[in-house]
């Protein structure tokens, strides 16, 4: 997809520009330019835009820099800080899975020390 395309697309979901984006439920944490032959191959789908629904109608690896969207998930912020303040809204089910994450991450942590 074109930035003028996503933006475009952003705009007319979210016309106020106040809404938070997310890229697979994780907040997008930086936005740079990469040449084509870094860190692997760029696939990009090819669509058939006249189709409403499932529009995908081939695939190419283009060889041209690129806008990277990177996401950052609350777990990998937890690998950095395991003691990182986290709202969970009062809900007791995220809370227990924050705390399982941040054993997780603190295990991690004393293993990379070894």
């Amino acid at each position: 997809m074109k930035t003028k395309k996503l933006i475009a697309l952003l705009n007319k979901v979210d016309p106020s520009g106040e809404m938070h984006v997310t890229v697979g439920k994780e907040d997008i944490y930086i936005v740079y330019k990469l040449p084509s032959y870094y860190d692997g191959y760029v696939q990009r789908l090819v669509q058939d835009e006249s189709c409403e629904f499932y529009n995908i109608i081939g695939a190419e690896f283009p060889q041209e820099d690129h806008v990277c969207l990177s996401s950052v998930g609350i777990k990998w912020a937890l690998l950095e800080d395991p003691d990182l303040p986290i709202d969970c809204g009062g809900d007791e089910r995220i809370e227990s899975m924050i705390e399982e994450w941040r054993e997780e991450m603190r295990m991690i942590n004393e293993e990379c020390k070894e």
